[in-house]
């Protein structure tokens, strides 16, 4: 493997270990084998580095028919038959962020880089798990949670509940609070239009425009707050001189497809 690969997959689980020491879902002295995720191999990882430390992360993984998923922990005898299936949703698992970096908008970050990922992917569905600290947020972004709860076998036996994300919470505002659409789903929706990753018909498309405006005009009136979740989907928030800006890379650790991104292994 790149010797720069490796030492960007491995920032990556030292965030990982630093995230989930801090939250209790791993043990004291826990090392970085223990942030290796099942699935890392077949997942994009997506990753805000500062400098050369790795601050916020996500691993998406786009299942085909026969792959096993971590979230089918909570069901012995596989999906029941009213999920959606498998080569119709991505997985999500492993979003973290820095515990000195938190609350600057990195959570945001991740989930519109895991939004666009799923409009590009032409799927419909986000398939993830949370425990129940974390399944307020979810909701608010538009997850719906399910029945099915299981004890994550690598996050010490805590209890997280399988919840599932429509893309019809950007495209439609579906399950959303207008203002939470605003500011996760907007620019992520009117970039994907612009680029024709997203297909839409005409009143569809009016209705998000309807909807962007007095969300730009927002923008243009009130200051922006301190953060660091910089978009590609929209302007900077803040505009950062571009030395102070997280640089976004994709870790593709599937051995499957070749990209333009670093092709690593996991392991």
């Amino acid at each position: 493997m790149n010797r720069n690969a490796q030492a960007e997959y491995e920032a990556v689980l030292s965030l990982r270990l630093r995230a989930y020491k801090e939250a209790n879902k791993l043990e004291a002295d826990a090392d970085l084998s223990s942030a290796i995720a099942p699935l890392d191999h077949l997942s994009k990882i997506a990753v805000l580095f500062d400098g050369d430390r790795a601050i916020a992360s996500v691993a998406i993984a786009f299942p085909e028919t026969q792959t096993t998923l971590s979230t089918e922990a909570a069901f012995p005898d596989g999906y029941p038959k009213n999920f959606p299936p498998k080569d119709n949703v991505l997985e999500v698992s492993r979003l973290c962020v820095d515990p000195h970096y938190q609350k600057r908008g990195l959570v945001i970050r991740m989930a519109q880089e895991v939004y666009f990922m799923l409009i590009t992917s032409g799927r419909k569905y986000i398939v993830t798990s949370t425990d129940q600290k974390l399944l307020p947020l979810y909701k608010r972004i538009g997850f719906r949670k399910t029945p099915f709860k299981y004890a994550h076998p690598h996050l010490r036996g805590i209890e997280h509940h399988i919840i599932i994300g429509n893309i019809s919470a950007g495209t439609a505002c579906r399950g959303v609070n207008p203002l939470v659409w605003g500011r996760i789903y907007r620019d992520v929706v009117l970039f994907s239009i612009q680029k024709g990753y997203l297909q839409m018909g005409f009143s569809q498309r009016l209705w998000i425009y309807i909807w962007s405006v007095p969300f730009g005009i927002f923008r243009k009136l009130v200051p922006a707050r301190t953060s660091l979740a910089v978009t590609p989907f929209g302007r900077a928030e803040p505009e950062l001189p571009p030395h102070q800006v997280p640089v976004l890379r994709q870790l593709l650790l599937s051995t499957k497809e070749e990209s333009e991104d670093t092709t690593l292994r996991a392991g």
